[in-house]
């Protein structure tokens, strides 16, 4: 068995100017609506990120250093962090909808261990 090797897919979008000889018009291109800034992380490099942290628990430096060395992009510690952010925000009406279930269920299928909180235990 082999894993094959992968790298980021860069999509570059160009704009164009056109001047009019004619009427001297300068008719500019635009990008498409879903751009929004120069660069842009896609879902499926979001997704990877907020996997690895969230659920494999890689602390976000040394995630960064895993997309550098094995995928070759370069992300800061600050942008894992608002790609983590924003997924979380995304899900708050799931995580709602969620509560409101487990409240109005008459089983929830819980363990009923008990816990410990200080000395007291709470069952």
């Amino acid at each position: 068995m082999e894993i094959p090797p992968t790298a980021i897919k860069w999509i570059a979008h160009q704009i164009y100017s056109y001047h009019c000889p004619h009427c001297h018009t300068i008719t500019n291109g635009q990008f498409p609506k879903h751009i929004t800034q120069k660069v842009k992380y896609g879902l499926c490099l979001t997704a990877y990120v907020v996997y690895l942290s969230v659920y494999q628990l890689i602390p976000v430096e040394r995630l960064t250093y895993i997309l550098r060395d094995l995928h070759g992009c370069s992300i800061s510690p600050g942008t894992v962090i608002n790609m983590i952010e924003r997924v979380g925000a995304n899900l708050e009406d799931f995580t709602e909808k969620i509560r409101e279930l487990l409240i109005t269920s008459p089983v929830v299928n819980t363990d009923e261990t008990g816990m410990k909180v200080g000395k007291r235990k709470f069952s």
